[in-house]
């Protein structure tokens, strides 16, 4: 392993636990249901919450703990899960899939 993929390697490592860590003291539905899926990598997880962060405003939620955040959180991981990583998509999606 040459010292540059060593090092890339470590690095991914180091910005993967943080961002775990990150999410795991969220007050919000999307990082408790991405705490323990290991689907996702940091740049995606990123993604899928400014997509729940922007669904949650276009439907004027404040309460993170409201059923319909936990609902909106697991559409934009199915969304997620099925290919899509652009935010605005995920959110957009998720509140087509909720009908609004």
């Amino acid at each position: 392993m040459s010292w540059s993929s060593a090092f890339h390697t470590a690095a991914v490592k180091y910005v993967t636990s943080r961002v775990r860590r990150a999410i795991a003291g969220l007050d919000v539905p999307i990082g408790a249901i991405l705490k323990n899926d290991h689907s996702f990598g940091p740049e995606d997880i990123a993604n899928l919450t400014a997509a729940f962060e922007a669904a949650l405003s276009r439907l004027g939620l404040t309460d993170r703990k409201d059923p319909l955040a936990a609902t909106v959180a697991k559409a934009i991981i199915e969304l997620a899960k099925g290919g899509e990583r652009d935010p605005g998509r995920l959110r957009d999606g998720a509140l087509r899939i909720l009908g609004k």
